[in-house]
Formats: structure tokens, sequence, C-alpha cells
């Protein structure tokens, strides 16, 4: 969460200007379909796109007073189920709330794992949430109707009277582990939080290393397999975010995209992103264009190039090794839409250029950029500075090398814009909401903590994270915490423990500080703006070991600070 800016901008900025192709080749886009959750007069459940062949991510049970929820069925004659873990989307559909006067309970016999607490459900109505336990040194291998555990539970069944599921373990193995990392690799990460996503997969890492290891012992394999299983169970759905505009690199120019024909290959991406500045979960764009013109424009692939059609197209990205002789000037029209919804759509012009008007306009437009960056003009720098890389990109490689030439006008421009980079990234726009007391910044939470009027207080992550293992191979946890003081400044600080718990933790720990604007409040939620004036890893006597969790962390939220200002 902390805005630790370094190498990760350098790369960004070669995102921005480089070229390629993706490994897919998808000619059209896959369909997609709206399922609306019909709560019966209980709260409110948001509606989901979802692909076509997809599953649902089950949402939140909704509440409704004086009954119990009973789960989610495709009529209102609740006839038929909607089962989460199976069932699959082919058509726009409408599911329905179940609810009951009365209740049963459910009871868990984990035969010797962790104890899991009974839960109440609607009579004739569903388990929504049916639990996974643990147990050392077991598999979990389904819950089961009798202690002989000869019948398995069937989860869309209705249950009609109290019961009781028995679990069924077998060992570890091997090959336990590798069908929980079958299964790991299988888990679509747009479904879930990044956090929670982020854990997982560091967990999944580990497991395929043991399950690699041809001498791997017996305790490795176990803790490979319940440290995967943990973190799969931890999974937070996301709720889906639909898309409302598109991000589209190389960012155009007064709806204008230059190419250059004497470059090896052109190279346009294209997102759908939702409202708060990310990928939307379904980000798929459709490219539509005169086929007939731009093969005109495009070289036969040499076989180094990868071969087959002269024009590649994906989800995201389109692109052509284009004919060294195109005339500059000449222009291709493309339309951009959104797979989620084809009313969002970008006209944009493709136009060949020369190296010398290229130059020219990296240099004119970049000595024309001010280098007084504030709250009020850091996101339009942000999309300009995006808009003189896109010439930069047009230029030929001979004038690319004279950014080492610090005399020279492409030299002096160079550095203004590494300058101008350096300034724009200290601010970051982050938007907030709350649940309660938790204030939810980029699916992080925290819990506040009011000093004086709102925002002003103090922010504490609401859960410790594994940061890896130190020189003494022990394992440690952090947590972080901002500060919003009355003034318009913050303070960002970080603590050490060596249990997830946080037991005996280090006192708090400067990370950065600055100022920050606000809009919004606790109830609508809105963005916190903040302004990074110091950082600790600035301070060349300060050393603070690099941890893999908190590496992630930083570039996750780097690219979205990056995403956002080229918005």
């Amino acid at each position: 969460m902390k805005q630790i800016f370094s190498l990760l901008c350098t790369l960004a900025i070669c995102a921005m200007v480089a070229v390629g192709c993706s490994d897919d080749n998808e000619e059209t886009a896959q369909k997609t379909f709206t399922v609306t959750f019909d709560s019966q007069g209980g709260s409110t459940v948001t509606a989901q796109t979802v692909k076509e062949g997809e599953k649902i991510v089950e949402p939140t049970a909704p509440t409704k007073a004086g009954v119990v929820f009973g789960g989610w069925y495709t009529s209102t004659g609740f006839t038929q189920a909607w089962d989460f873990s199976k069932n699959v989307v082919t058509e726009d559909i409408t599911l329905y709330a179940r609810w009951a006067s009365e209740s049963v309970t459910v009871s868990f016999d984990t035969n010797g794992g962790n104890e899991i607490a009974g839960q109440k459900v609607a009579k004739g109505g569903l388990l929504s949430n049916v639990p996974v336990p643990t147990k050392a040194g077991s598999a979990f291998d389904g819950w089961y109707t009798d202690k002989a555990l000869t019948t398995e539970f069937n989860a869309t069944t209705p249950i009609d009277k109290d019961m009781t599921l028995y679990a069924k373990w077998t060992t570890i193995s091997k090959e336990s582990l590798q069908t929980l990392i079958e299964q790991a690799q299988g888990i679509n990460g747009s479904n879930y939080t990044d956090e929670s996503y982020e854990q997982m997969y560091l967990k999944l890492q580990a497991a395929i290393e043991i399950s690699n290891k041809a001498d791997a012992t017996k305790e490795e394999i176990e803790t490979a397999y319940e440290n995967l299983s943990k973190a799969i169970n931890a999974l937070v759905a996301t709720i889906v975010r639909p898309t409302i505009a598109l991000r589209i690199n190389p960012q155009p120019v007064e709806g204008i995209i230059y190419l250059n024909p004497q470059n090896d290959d052109f190279y346009i991406s294209a997102h759908g992103v939702d409202a708060i500045g990310d990928y939307a979960t379904n980000d798929k764009v459709i490219f539509e264009y005169d086929n007939s013109q731009l093969e005109a424009w495009a070289m036969e692939r040499a076989p180094e190039y990868g071969g087959g059609d002269k024009i590649y197209k994906d989800n995201n990205s389109l692109s052509f090794i284009p004919k060294k002789d195109l005339n500059a000037e000449a222009t291709i029209a493309i339309t951009i839409k959104s797979a989620d919804d084809t009313n969002i759509k970008q006209d944009i012009t493709l136009k060949v250029i020369s190296s010398a008007t290229a130059k020219e306009q990296f240099i004119q437009r970049a000595n024309a950029l001010s280098n007084n960056i504030n709250f009020d003009n850091f996101e339009e720098c942000g999309k300009e500075l995006s808009a003189i890389y896109g010439f930069f990109g047009c230029m030929s490689e001979e004038d690319k090398s004279k950014t080492e030439d610090a005399g020279s006008d492409i030299g002096i421009a160079w550095k203004k814009l590494n300058d101008i980079q350096e300034l724009i990234y200290k601010f970051s726009k982050i938007p907030y909401s709350f649940e309660g007391n938790t204030c939810v910044i980029d699916d992080y939470r925290y819990e506040y903590a009011a000093n004086g009027t709102f925002p002003a207080g103090t922010y504490t992550s609401a859960t410790w994270e594994e940061d890896g293992l130190n020189e003494q191979q022990q394992m440690e946890y952090y947590q972080d915490r901002f500060t919003l003081n009355a003034d318009g400044t913050y303070q960002w600080d970080y603590r050490i423990a060596y249990s997830i718990n946080g037991n005996n933790a280090t006192n708090w720990i400067k990370e950065s500080s600055g100022e920050y604007r606000f809009t919004g409040n606790q109830t609508n939620g809105g963005t916190i703006t903040m302004h990074e004036l110091y950082n600790v890893d600035d301070e060349t006597t300060v050393y603070r070991k690099a941890k893999t969790t908190l590496q992630i962390r930083k570039a996750k939220t780097q690219a979205k600070a990056i995403r956002r200002l080229s918005k």
C-alpha cells in the first residue's frame, strides 16, 4: 500500500513504448451474460457479468429481518437450486433468494480436524457456506452424511431437519499435493481480491517447488499441502467490476495513435477499466477496422517472428509489422469496443509518422511540460507524459540512443521527462470505502480510529501478512498503518512481529510521509490523494531487507497508480 517509487517506474515506462505479441490468438471476443440476484425483499446483491461457460462467484448471503436465507434458485418456485461449484452461465439469468421462517442446524464432526461451529439453515433450504476443515498430516476428502462415511453430502440437496456432517480424511502424499496444486492452478484470480489471491499464489509456488523436489520429506509435503489448503480456503471473492471506460496504449494523442514504419513491429493494447481505474472483471475488447486496408499496411511475418497471419489480434492487443514504404500521413480508422459493454467504445486514427516528425514532437512537447506538479495537475501531466513517450517510441533507434547525450536536444528532453516522471509518481489517488469502521482501500482493510473530524485518525491494517524468513530463518510478519492528520499531512509506518498474531511486535517504524487531500465521506466513500515528500528508502544510511510479499504488494500498488495516471 505504501507508495514507494523505484525501478518499477522505469519498467512501467518501458512498457509504455514496448512492442510485441501475445501468445494467444482469439479472433472473436467471448460472450458475456448478466446474472441478476432477486433477493425477494432481502438486502441488495450486486449483479454480475459472467463469461459464457464460466461459473458465478457466489455472493455474500443477503439478509432479511425475521427469516433465514435458504439459498439461490432459478425460479420463484424454488424447485432447482443453483450449484455455484458446478453450474455455468449460458444466458442472461436471474437467481431468486429463498427465505424461511423456520431453521434447522447443520453440525460438523471433523473427525479430529479443527473445530467448526454449526450453521443455521432455512428449513428446506441449502447449506450455502460449506466449510473446509484442516487436520495435521491429512488431506480433506469431503463431507459425508453418516459416520461410516459411505454417503457423500450433496450441497444442492435441501435440508429439512437437523443433521450432522462427518469429515473424511486421507493421508497427505505427493499425489494428493499434486491434486491440490492442480486445483489451485485452475482458480481464476480475477474472481478474488488481489491480496488473498497473492497469498494463495505464494503458497502455490512453494507447493510446486516441494512437489518437484525428488527427495521431499513427509513433513515438507504435509506443510506445503496444509499451507496451500488454508490459502485456498482464505480466498476472498470480489464483486464483479463492470467496464465503464477503455484504457489504450499507446495513449491516443488527440484521437491519433502514431506509427513509424521503420520500426520492426507495431502494437496496440486495450483494456476495459472499472470505476476506480483498475482492470474490469471482463477487460477484453473488440477491434474493428477495414481488414483489407490494414493487410495492405502489413508485411508477411518471418519465421523468427512466428510466421502465420500478417495481423495478430487477441482479446486485448493488435499488432503487425508495418511495410517500410508506407506514406507519411496515411491513416486507418480503428474502433475499439468493450466486450463487456459494446456501447463503450473509442474511435481512433492510426497515422503514419516519420522519424523526423516524431523526434520534433517529442522534443517540443517535452520542453513544454511544466515541472510544477501539484494536486490539481498531476493526472493530466501523467497523461501527457504517456503521450510524449508514444512519440519517443516512433523515433529512430539512432535518435533514441541520444538520450544518453546530456547536451543534445533529445538528452535534455529525456532528462526533463525523467525528472517530471519522478515528481508525478510521488502522487497517488486511492479510492476508499467503509464497511462499518473498516476502511477498504484497493482490497486492503484498515481499522479506523478517529482523531478529530473525519478523515483525521489512524488506519491500521486489519491483518498481519507474511514477509518471509529473516537471516535467522524466522518467519516475519508485518503490519502497516497510515495516519491522516487534521492539518493535511500524513505518515506511513510499519512494524514487524514473529507470529501471525502480532505477538511481541516491534515499535512502529516510519516508512514515508507527505501531504494529502480527500473527497467523500464514510457513508459514500471517496478518494484519498497522497503526495509523498519523504521516504525511508531515500535515506542512504537506512537499510531494510526486501521481502517477497511486500515487494509484490508494492508492485501491485505501483501498477495501479500507473494505470490510473494514463486513464
